[in-house]
């Protein structure tokens, strides 16, 4: 377990790094300027802006509304050492691009640099304001829930939708241990994360597979690794062990420099750019309250792990036909999402021959049994957290009983747009026709 007292008061890049060296010995290096984790770290965070910066220059500070009494001490302390700075409040409980190009439309044409100070909101805000204004982001970051705060990826609603997004990656990432929010949501966020990234990573090793990928997988065993590592000490954060939360913090930051050095989004979550999306539409167009990330992940990745388990069990045959076009399904997503019908088609991912089918069937034949045994091994892994993220919400059986039905849940599995633009384990399983009772009579 890690001691609090030997965390590296400057600069722990080394600690990303050294965590994420594939089995053959290569190891790989952040595009970071500095990373710092420390209680109280202002002073560490001031000497780092002005090394790589500079000094009296105007700075935007960017928070949302349950961190901005201490994003204005935190701007005051700048302004008393000579700089400049105006603030931006986040009202909205999503990530969208219209937000970020308002509040990059007001900017000051002195400013310098953009502080984001906050959590997971905060931090994809930021990513949008820099990469439009062309100014370099720093991060200030106050929750657990910080999984993306070192790749350039950003998952945000446009025109109605959510979609992934490619934009910059932070310069400078500062955690703050002394004002960590460890309040139960945040904890269960920090959890919900993590357990979605097992979804996230078993995609990853079937789409290797089914798209011919050229990736460096050791990047995908070595982001196992690290979540097996955090797992075996994972229940101690029920008892508010700070060297736990601490171990939380760092890996998710590792995750986070994976998904860098893979150039690959598909790590950001188990079923965060699809089946997610749909879930947040849900509760926006009935009027419900929208449940935090991390629940709401977790729940993605249970569904997720659940249907392939279900259509593992049931594809025993060594051959499939390929099942009828994906008509059904593109009718309800253009009426459930308000898209159109071309919108709708770059969402669902469609077999273009028969001849492609032959070979996704061949590939089915010669991998299934170490697919199988692949979801199982990641399966259990993503148990335990699930356990641990019970015992911190009495009420985790909210999902079914009071804000969701039975037929809502299949309703958003069904419709979930594939997860990228490649193939995917969730395209596999609409394709072979198990999910379409998802869609009849909805």
């Amino acid at each position: 377990m890690t001691n609090i007292k030997d965390i590296e008061k400057n600069n722990i890049q080394f600690l990303i790094n050294r965590a994420i060296v594939s089995d053959d010995g290569k190891e790989y290096s952040l595009p970071l300027k500095d990373i710092i984790i420390d209680f109280n770290p202002f002073e560490s965070f001031y000497n780092s802006i002005n090394q790589f910066y500079g000094k009296g220059f105007r700075i935007l500070f960017l928070c949302s509304k349950e961190w901005y009494d201490f994003t204005q001490s935190l701007k005051g302390a700048f302004c008393s050492r000579e700089f400049f700075a105006d603030d931006f409040v986040m009202q909205e409980n999503i990530v969208s691009i219209k937000a970020a190009e308002r509040f990059t439309a007001n900017l000051k044409d002195d400013t310098r640099l953009i502080i984001g100070v906050g959590g997971y909101k905060v931090i994809e805000t930021a990513k949008l304001i820099s990469s439009s204004s062309k100014l370099p982001l720093v991060l200030y970051i106050t929750t657990p829930e910080c999984d993306t705060a070192i790749s350039p990826y950003v998952c945000a609603y446009h025109n109605g939708i959510k979609d992934m997004f490619t934009t910059v990656t932070p310069q400078i990432v500062c955690v703050d241990m002394s004002i960590m929010d460890i309040s139960q949501s945040s904890l269960g966020n920090g959890l919900g994360v993590l357990a979605s990234k097992l979804t996230a990573l078993w995609d990853w090793h079937f789409s290797n597979i089914f798209n011919n990928e050229s990736c460096d997988y050791s990047l995908a065993q070595a982001a196992l690794s690290i979540i097996k590592n955090f797992c075996q000490n994972a229940g101690n954060i029920l008892y508010g062990d700070k060297s736990v939360i601490f171990d939380m913090i760092q890996t998710q930051l590792k995750l986070s420099a994976i998904c860098q050095f893979a150039q690959n989004p598909r790590l950001m979550g188990g079923g965060e750019d699809s089946m997610y999306n749909v879930l947040e539409m849900f509760f926006l167009k009935e009027n419900k309250e929208l449940r935090n990330r991390g629940e709401n992940l977790i729940l993605c990745a249970k569904l997720i792990f659940r249907a392939y388990k279900v259509w593992l069990e049931k594809l025993k045959i060594e051959t499939f036909f390929c099942p009828p076009d994906n008509t059904l399904r593109l009718e309800k997503l253009t009426d459930y999402l308000g898209l159109s019908e071309l919108v709708a088609l770059k969402k669902i991912y469609m077999v273009d021959n028969a001849e492609q089918w032959e070979i996704m069937q061949y590939k089915w034949n010669e991998y299934k049994d170490d697919l199988k045994t692949k979801l199982d091994e990641y399966y259990v892994f993503f148990q335990k957290l699930e356990k641990i993220f019970k015992r911190i919400y009495k009420d985790a059986g909210f999902w079914t009983t009071k804000y969701l039905t039975e037929s809502d849940i299949m309703l958003m599995l069904g419709l979930a747009p594939d997860s990228s633009s490649k193939f995917t384990m969730l395209s596999f399983v609409k394709m072979t026709g198990i999910l379409d009772m998802y869609l009849e009579g909805v």
